[in-house]
């Protein structure tokens, strides 16, 4: 009687992971197909998402010899830094916002001569917005613009700002 249960549980184990298999080929398979139909839109367009861009903008100090990935995680990095050196977390304080995260995103897009333009900022205070879009005009001109199909394109490129506040030593001064 224990082989026989031991059989169905294998069947079962069987079957489970035949479901999971077909589940992640069809995620798979609508993932390419709207990447797919998000490259066909896109194709004749001059803006490119920054995820689809053929060549990624170069950003300061990144070597232009890099392979599109290593570029890409370049310019990440060197915005994220640009971002943490000079927003000023302290403007989040005394805003009556909750302790804890603090999350504004951020979108832009960096043109065909490389600055960045078109800023777009969700935040959850108008003070926050105002440092933000103070800091993201302060990140400088792209050595290159990004290229795709061997031509310039504008890239849209989107940026969570996270950051933790605690109001606690603020209120104990007030």
């Amino acid at each position: 009687m224990s082989h026989r249960l031991l059989d169905q549980t294998k069947t079962q184990i069987m079957k489970n992971s035949s479901l999971l298999v077909l589940l992640f080929f069809s995620i798979c398979t609508y993932a390419q197909e709207k990447t797919h139909e998000v490259l066909e839109i896109t194709k004749d367009s001059d803006e490119i998402p920054f995820i689809l861009v053929e060549k990624v903008p170069i950003y300061k100090g990144c070597n232009d010899k890099l392979d599109n990935i290593k570029l890409k995680a370049c310019m990440s990095k060197g915005i994220t830094n640009h971002i943490v050196q000079n927003f000023n977390t302290n403007s989040a304080k005394g805003l009556g916002l909750p302790n804890g995260k603090v999350r504004i995103n951020a979108f832009f897009k960096i043109n065909k001569k490389g600055n960045i333009k078109g800023i777009k900022i969700r935040s959850p205070h108008p003070k926050l917005e105002k440092e933000t879009l103070r800091v993201l005009k302060s990140i400088p001109k792209m050595q290159k613009p990004g290229y795709h199909k061997g031509k310039p394109v504008t890239v849209a490129y989107s940026l969570p700002i996270v950051f933790n506040i605690d109001n606690s030593k603020y209120s104990k001064k007030k």
